[in-house]
This record gives C-alpha cells, sequence and structure tokens, in this order.
C-alpha cells in the first residue's frame, strides 16, 4: 500500500501568483497541478501518471515545497558543465579548423576521430566524438561535407553521359 503524501503547509493561491510569468511554463504548471492535487487527498502514485512524471518526482516536489514553500516550484535554467576550452582557446581552434588539418596527420578533411585526437594533443582537452561535434556546431561549423569533386572532372560530359546512358542500357534490354 502507498503511503499518502501530506502537505505540511497549505497552498495559499495568493502565493501562487508571485510565480508570475513562471506560471506560463509547463514544467511549474506540472508542479502545481500535482500540489493541488495532493493537497486534495490523492495519492503520488496515482497523480504521477495525470502529470505525466514518476512517482518518485510527485514525492520530491511534495518535501520540497514543504522545505522551501512557493519558491520551490520555480523551474530554473540549469547552467550545464563548465567549458572544457576557454573563449579564447575556442576561437584559436576554429582558426584552426578553417585552415585545414595540418601536412604531418596526412589526411584531407577533418573527421570527428581526428579532431577529436588533434585537440588532446594540442590543448590537452578530452572530448568525447560526439562533444567534439557539439563544439563545432557551437562554433558555427556543419558536419555536412560537400561530396568530392576531382579537379579534372568535367561537367559537360557528365551531362551527356546522364543523358545517354539510360538510351543505352534501353537498347541491351
Amino acid at each position: 500500500m502507498s503511503r499518502r503524501c501530506i502537505l505540511t503547509r497549505g497552498i495559499d493561491e495568493s502565493e501562487l501568483s508571485s510565480l508570475g510569468d513562471k506560471r506560463k511554463d509547463a514544467r511549474v504548471e506540472r508542479r502545481m497541478v500535482a500540489l493541488r492535487l495532493i493537497a486534495a487527498g490523492q495519492l503520488a502514485k496515482d497523480i504521477a501518471p495525470i502529470v505525466g512524471v514518476h512517482e518518485r518526482s510527485v514525492r520530491g516536489w511534495v518535501k520540497d515545497y514543504n522545505r522551501d514553500g512557493i519558491s520551490s516550484l520555480r523551474y530554473d535554467a540549469q547552467k550545464g558543465s563548465r567549458p572544457h576550452l576557454s573563449a579564447e582557446d575556442e576561437r584559436a581552434l576554429g582558426e584552426d579548423i578553417r585552415r585545414g588539418p595540418p601536412p604531418e596527420m596526412r589526411i584531407g578533411v577533418w573527421r570527428g576521430w581526428a579532431l577529436r585526437e588533434w585537440i588532446r594533443d594540442k590543448y590537452g582537452v578530452e572530448h568525447s566524438e560526439s562533444g567534439v561535434y557539439f563544439l563545432l556546431h557551437r562554433l558555427g561549423f556543419s558536419s555536412l561535407m560537400p561530396r568530392p569533386r576531382h579537379p579534372e572532372s568535367d561537367d559537360s560530359l557528365q551531362d551527356e553521359f546522364k543523358k545517354n546512358v539510360s538510351r543505352d542500357v534501353m537498347r541491351l534490354v
């Protein structure tokens, strides 16, 4: 049998208005609905599917509300982890990427694994391969590459081939 969550302080509707624009946030609204349902006597296990979270989340919201009051309903954006490279190093890295891989690497274009190793060797910082792609995106690069073109290719000859190949194939059939 599930234990009943109890609010040790009542929900004051005037306090809820102090949240202001934060109430437009679906996460804050979800917490308010859950607490109102707890105050009405429902069980956390029954409320959880209604608000789309796990029962532990509902219990945590009740615990936080009992401890901190209305301020616990706010959802503040998380800062995230500190970047591995300084802003100055990121700028220098962007310039290095634009220049392309150094000749001693013996590769024609940057690939995630190669860039990861090069960043580790040059800056002494470890990134996962997906972390390298996030870093590239943050620096304004795209992981998409144009198809390589041979310097001696002739566009007009290729177009002529495309036009005639279907006719030649049909003759064989």
